[in-house]
């Protein structure tokens, strides 16, 4: 395990969805799981309402990230941190017209084999 990571500036120059995985339990992580996340604008969420059995953060580093927490709607410019409990259904989703690039961090680290979020059914 090295003590930095790089992210991949090429491909996030792409116009497409990625999430590029900085640290995890493949890179020696034991506690929490940092990735690095770009939504395209009308990106968002892969299972829209989910939950996750962890905390996560996340922190906007580019555009807008809209989230909806608990029923409420926040949107998230750069430099804001979206706190999201453990358990606590919830989405996000880019509605700018630029793209949005954000740190999700997950702790404790999603189970070997489990998934990292459950989709919440109406």
């Amino acid at each position: 395990m090295g003590f930095t990571r790089t992210v991949d500036r090429e491909t996030l120059d792409s116009t497409t969805y990625l999430v590029q995985r900085l640290l995890d339990r493949d890179s020696g992580a034991t506690t929490c799981r940092v990735s690095v996340v770009k939504f395209p604008p009308g990106a968002g969420s892969p299972d829209r309402l989910h939950v996750h059995k962890g905390d996560q953060l996340i922190y906007v580093l580019n555009g807008t990230v809209t989230a909806e927490i608990a029923g409420e709607t926040y949107d998230a410019e750069a430099g804001t941190l979206v706190v999201i409990p453990a358990g606590e259904p919830h989405w996000t989703t880019n509605r700018g017209t630029e793209p949005s690039l954000h740190l999700s961090i997950m702790s404790p680290l999603p189970e070997i084999g489990a998934p990292s979020a459950v989709p919440v059914r109406p």
